[in-house]
């Protein structure tokens, strides 16, 4: 049996003994500075938690951005809150669910956006290392389109952007892949109340 696929056979507990997550683990704990994400708690026992699982895959192997740095209170408290989420979801069609998921993903991107902000306005002035060489350019966060109703679910968060002019957006933006679109240009767009009409115009003024 080869080395890789012996570590395919390895028990949950066993991973966890393994120097790969021991690792891991602690580039989390250093990305987050030693802080919990919920509390910023410094001084209690860190847990690194993932937020979801993907099938076959060993803990080790996920980015960083896909694991959590969490005091040990913080993290039962989100298991907790995990199942109020999944046992609300539970009755939702298929096309709800996809709204849902688009409402869930553009609140993380705003926050993201936000933590983005924060840190250009502070820290990159101060140490333009800081960050693991991470540029202003590099730091406009994201969210993907993957269907109209993820898209409808998107824009519940803005007043005067629709799911429409997501989509038509997503499809026109030559800076992003299609589907996808800069959290910082829906903002700029949200700000003017404009209709599908005038969304080419703005995208080239955004472009200028």
């Amino acid at each position: 049996m080869t080395k890789e696929k012996a570590k395919r056979t390895l028990t949950y507990y066993q991973q966890m003994q393994h120097p790969l997550w021991q690792k891991k683990r602690l580039r989390v704990m250093e990305f987050h500075e030693f802080k919990c994400q919920e509390c910023e708690a410094e001084e209690e026992q860190l847990h690194v938690h993932h937020p979801m699982y993907k099938r076959g895959a060993m803990i080790w192997d996920y980015t960083i951005s896909e694991l959590m740095c969490l005091c040990e209170a913080c993290h039962k408290e989100t298991h907790k809150k995990d199942e109020v989420v999944k046992k609300a979801a539970t009755h939702l069609r298929n096309e709800d669910k996809h709204e849902v998921a688009g409402f869930i993903n553009m609140m993380v991107a705003l926050r993201q956006h936000q933590k983005e902000q924060e840190f250009l306005n502070d820290d990159y002035e101060d140490d333009p290392d800081f960050y693991y060489g991470i540029k202003p350019l590099d730091m406009q966060t994201v969210v993907d389109v993957e269907t109209f109703e993820h898209a409808m679910g998107i824009a519940r968060h803005f007043k005067n952007v629709t799911e429409s002019d997501i989509i038509d957006y997503a499809e026109s933006d030559r800076r992003c892949p299609k589907w996808t679109v800069l959290v910082h240009d829906l903002l700029r767009i949200d700000k003017i109340d404009c209709g599908r009409s005038r969304m080419y115009q703005i995208q080239r003024d955004l472009e200028k």
